[in-house]
């Protein structure tokens, strides 16, 4: 499945995956980084049906429309810490990662 971590110096990462369609198809993505340097911060990533992945502190912009999807959500470190985060992926229905 998709999963989004991050590391002690605000990396965040999204997996490789694949969605899957309720009519039967199914489409991969590959995977991001971002280098983003903003400590205590929680983003929300989501993409666009063309395969732009995006993130964004306002959880307003990642609304699941006809031409986008949530990836999930997560928070980076505080700025002295030595483990980063792992962070939440949403469900939808009709919709699996693999």
């Amino acid at each position: 499945g998709v999963s989004i971590s991050c590391s002690a110096l605000q990396t965040i990462s999204v997996s490789a995956h694949t969605r899957h369609f309720c009519d039967g198809t199914t489409t991969n993505y590959p995977s991001t980084t971002w280098d983003l340097q903003s400590p205590s911060t929680t983003y929300y990533v989501y993409m666009d049906s063309d395969g732009t992945y995006h993130h964004s502190t306002d959880i307003n912009d990642m609304i699941q429309t006809g031409t986008r999807y949530c990836i999930g959500s997560i928070t980076t470190p505080k700025l002295a810490a030595t483990d980063g985060t792992t962070g939440s992926v949403c469900a939808q229905i009709g919709q699996t990662f693999v």
